[in-house]
């Protein structure tokens, strides 16, 4: 009975880990337009479609506007996330740089 539990305990700490998607950095440019969020990585230059898992995405679609002024204007970032099933799942966002801001 005691090597059925053990068994049991170890099986759920095994699949729970296993579940768990590695969290990585990217480096690239967020783009949206017509209620679509994308992201370009830099190195790969694949694109994901982006789902922010700690953001409303009406707020993220006024930051964007407000930055950028305008649709589909690709903005520098750095994002912390992971990729499933061609979805970038992002917990951080940091825009490195702003159209404008740069130094003269």
């Amino acid at each position: 009975m005691k090597s059925v539990i053990a068994l049991l305990i170890i099986l759920f700490f095994k699949c729970s880990l296993v579940d768990k998607p590695k969290v990585q950095d990217f480096s690239g440019w967020w783009i949206y337009g017509k209620s679509l969020h994308l992201f370009k990585d830099e190195k790969s230059l694949k694109e994901f479609e982006i789902s922010f898992l700690n953001e409303r995405k009406e707020d993220l679609e006024l930051l964007y506007l407000e930055i950028a002024e305008m649709e589909y204007f690709p903005v520098d970032c750095n994002v912390k996330g992971y990729v499933k099933n061609d979805t970038l799942y992002v917990d951080d966002l940091e825009i490195t740089f702003i159209q404008g801001c740069g130094e003269d």
